[in-house]
């Protein structure tokens, strides 16, 4: 008879050595929430310098200032600033979602968004990976288990505050 026992080839706890998704989804998240506040700054910057712009010019030049506004030029850096503005706003709220499990299309709709890297295109480098990385993360089935639990309301969004075993009276 072998010494070999069958039972000895099964794993008794399968969940060892696995990242817990909260560990998965915290840098991502955070980065992609920096990203989204810091180009946010710059499109809401951009449209009120353009909005200075538009306004200097109208008092330099009072008859021309309507055919300066309809420039094509204008036109572009308006419609660049605005959809910026709306695409990072919707990435800091998906962000800020995607770190505590919430709003799980929010948040797959900002790492979609923030590979566009609006208006300051020259992020791209950072900002291509970060989506993709995100994008694959919330594809995984445990951080979707784990948002479609928290939806139910069966856990808690962020992890629990872990107290301290030295400290004798409650809070």
């Amino acid at each position: 008879m072998s010494e070999h026992d069958p039972r000895d080839d099964y794993d008794d706890a399968p969940w060892k050595g696995r990242v817990a998704p909260e560990h998965l989804i915290r840098w991502p998240a955070s980065a992609m929430w920096v990203f989204g506040l810091v180009q946010l700054i710059l499109s809401l910057l951009g449209l009120v310098l353009m909005t200075v712009g538009v306004v200097w010019r109208a008092q330099e030049e009072p008859d021309k200032w309507a055919s300066h506004f309809l420039d094509e030029d204008l036109r572009v850096i308006l419609a660049a600033g605005v959809f910026g503005t709306i695409a990072n706003t919707v990435i800091l709220y998906g962000a800020a979602g995607m770190g505590r499990f919430r709003r799980y299309p929010w948040a797959v709709s900002a790492s979609v968004l923030i590979v566009f890297s609006m208006p300051f295109v020259y992020f791209a480098v950072f900002t291509v990976p970060l989506g993709i990385w995100a994008l694959l993360v919330l594809c995984r089935r445990d951080v979707r288990a784990r948002f479609a639990a928290t939806a139910r309301g069966t856990i808690t969004g962020s992890p629990p505050e872990v107290s301290d075993a030295r400290r004798t009276s409650p809070p």
